[in-house]
């Protein structure tokens, strides 16, 4: 079966679903007094720079060779955010409401003499993601779930506004990747597996993007479809299904006016996306009409001849394929580290005295020699992309030919107040959460639900993520969100009311199960105390009040499931995550019933040492914990301790750390 044939079957299954409910009034996420899908797309809000393609050009000509090396890779900033180790103070660029390094993913040096200013880039599909709190948008795969245009430029808009505020001049999104690969680790950052929903959506979004003034990244171009060995694997794929795939979300993004696009890891027919010739020169910029920047993933510059290939900028640094300030050495390899020593240059080397061609080596393609005159082409091309890139947003404007030239200080656009446009933000992120999560909507009281529904039996709540809300996915889309917004179980309940009945269930983790639910129960000062399951817990950085003592003991035997706790005795909240909560935890085992925190049978379930040297207690033991429940323990730890040890995947890591996920 082809793709289009899955696609079309996909369709007809929805409308079949949606058929199969009597009087249903709406299907598909949309509901029914949302905005229609129009084919008039709304106009940019921001103009961009003034400069144009000749004055661009002509500012290219102006720099040394030194600086257009340096604006063609990625490097460190100063301690303070403001300043290059390199090259000195630059000039600050900070915001109504943020000031000081925010753990930006990447950064590229500008040319502070002729006006430039540098590049502070973020990873983000979902929403901004630094070591400062920004808006948490729904998964971007809701935003596909929504099938609104507008729904798409409100979310690139809350990107492009945020990003600016917290000093960013590049976001890496929208990833629009196709869900190929229904186990591939990152399909909640895509747009979905439809080319054409894709393609209008992710239009939309880079608009919102690129609107408020920062570079929108369409990514991984192409073919990027899963995680797992994608730097060691070729996709196998002829043209034509090609463009069917991928291809036409990326030529919209291009159109819609992305300032950027990022290649991939993985290689298309054999050869590295960054180094394609094909994909980055005959379809992205001959047939698309891309005029801008072309930045790798990190770590996928691979060798120095991917500049002639179409690729502009190597990130985080591309010291090991010769994109690099250092001297010669006169012993580097190409290929990078399989070559022979002596094999590679550095750019600068390549500029003035050529490159010589080099043979097949293995699985790595042969390389022709090129002259200095074609690299010194190359690099004023890649050059002359990033600018573009920064003029389509008014970076440029403090330049000899921009509109706020004043001897060539670097004029940035103004930033606006993070402060003030989180509520608008907040309010857009809840309206496509709700409008992406909505498969059906009881409008006109079509299906017999009701209100009533909440009383007498009542309504059962699933799941440990209803009571502790699960922000975010990981890696390159993970945000630090601002405070808590309340748990589905407290809005159900404060929706429907004092007087219903709303009862809780714990059900089975996230992570797995290896010691049941049944074998461990709440706390007595849990907001759930007595009950059997497992309490998640992702970030916190609540302290213990100073000198508490051991909380109260649990009831010798937790109650059954029918006669959990209704709202009629709402359980207490938990207290809310202060700003700035980060801290890795583990999901952490109630103690069983009968015993409190401190427990020898808690503490043996959190030691894999103690359990494992403590014998099991004999026949007719009076202990504390049952034969069984040391039983249970002592399985646990042989088989890893995963539920007290596997982290949650709700970690932040910056860039540079323990971040396992590239962007």
């Amino acid at each position: 079966m082809t793709h289009r044939d899955h696609t079309q079957q996909a369709r007809w299954l929805a409308l079949l679903s949606c058929l199969t409910i009597p009087g249903a009034p709406a299907c598909g996420g949309e509901p029914a007094d949302a905005e229609r899908i129009d084919l008039v797309s709304r106009r940019d809000p921001r103009p961009g720079g003034t400069l144009t393609a000749a004055e661009l050009r002509e500012l290219v000509a102006q720099m040394t060779l030194a600086e257009k090396v340096s604006m063609i890779h990625g490097a460190p900033e100063g301690a303070d955010c403001n300043s290059n180790p390199d090259t000195g103070p630059i000039f600050p660029v900070v915001s109504p409401s943020f000031a000081g390094c925010a753990g930006q993913a990447g950064y590229n040096r500008g040319v502070p003499r002729l006006g430039i200013p540098p590049l502070r880039q973020t990873d983000g599909p979902a929403g901004i993601r630094l070591g400062h709190q920004a808006t948490a948008l729904p998964a971007p795969v809701v935003l596909a779930a929504t099938f609104d245009r507008r729904s798409a430029g409100d979310f690139g808009g809350v990107l492009g506004r945020e990003g600016r505020a917290i000093d960013q001049d590049v976001l890496y999104a929208p990833m629009i990747n196709l869900v190929t690969v229904p186990t591939a680790g990152r399909n909640f950052e895509t747009l979905g597996e439809d080319a054409v929903l894709a393609g209008e959506l992710v239009a939309e979004e880079v608009r919102g993007i690129q609107g408020e003034g920062l570079i929108a990244t369409i990514k991984h171009f192409a073919m990027n479809d899963f995680e797992n060995a994608r730097m060691q694997t070729s996709i196998a794929i002829d043209e034509r299904t090609l463009r069917e795939l991928e291809l036409p979300a990326f030529e919209q993004g291009v159109r819609a006016g992305a300032g950027a696009v990022m290649c991939a890891y993985s290689r298309v027919n054999d050869v590295y996306s960054c180094s394609n010739d094909l994909l980055l020169q005959q379809i992205l910029r001959g047939q698309f009409g891309f005029q801008g920047w072309v930045l790798s993933d990190f770590g996928a510059t691979h060798r120095l001849s991917d500049l002639v290939h179409g690729l502009d900028s190597a990130m985080p640094q591309g010291n090991n394929a010769g994109l690099r300030d250092d001297p010669d050495p006169g012993t580097l390899r190409d290929p990078p580290g399989v070559g022979d020593p002596g094999t590679g240059r550095t750019l600068t080397t390549a500029v003035t005295a050529g490159s010589p061609a080099l043979p097949v080596f293995n699985d790595w393609p042969a390389v022709p020699a090129f002259t200095a005159a074609q690299w010194q082409s190359a690099l004023d091309d890649a050059v002359f992309h990033i600018v573009t890139a920064m003029n389509d947003v008014g970076l440029l404007e403090g330049t000899a030919s921009g509109s706020r030239f004043a001897g060539g200080t670097p004029v940035v656009p103004p930033r606006p107040d993070l402060a003030s446009v989180v509520p608008g933000d907040f309010a857009i992120a809840q309206q496509i959460a709700e409008t992406g999560a909505a498969l059906l909507k009881n409008q006109r009281r079509a299906l017999p639900l009701d209100r009533g529904d909440f009383h007498g039996t009542g309504v059962v709540v699933m799941g440990p993520t209803s009571v502790t809300p699960y922000v975010g996915g990981g890696g390159s889309a993970h945000v630090l969100p601002f405070d808590d917004v309340p748990s589905p179980f407290d809005a159900l309940v404060a929706g429907a009311g004092h007087s219903a009945r709303i009862r809780f269930v714990p059900g089975y983790d996230l992570d797995g199960e290896l010691v049941p639910a049944s074998a461990v129960a709440a706390p007595a000062d849990s907001a759930f105390a007595g009950q059997p399951g497992w309490l998640r817990t992702q970030i916190s950085t609540v302290p213990p009040a100073s000198g508490a003592g051991a909380p109260p003991r649990a009831p010798a035997r937790a109650p059954p499931i029918s006669s959990i706790r209704s709202s009629t005795a709402p359980p207490r909240a938990c207290p809310p995550r202060p700003r700035g909560a980060g801290r890795r935890r583990s999901p952490r085992p109630w103690p069983a019933p009968g015993n409190s925190r401190s427990s020898p049978c808690t503490r043996r379930a959190r030691s894999c040492s103690s359990t494992v040297s403590t014998p099991p207690p004999a026949a007719g033991s009076t202990s504390a914990c049952t034969a069984r429940a040391a039983a249970l323990a002592r399985a646990a730890c042989r088989a890893g301790m995963a539920c007290c040890r596997r982290p949650s995947p709700m970690i932040r890591t910056r860039r540079g750390s323990s971040n396992p996920v590239s962007p």
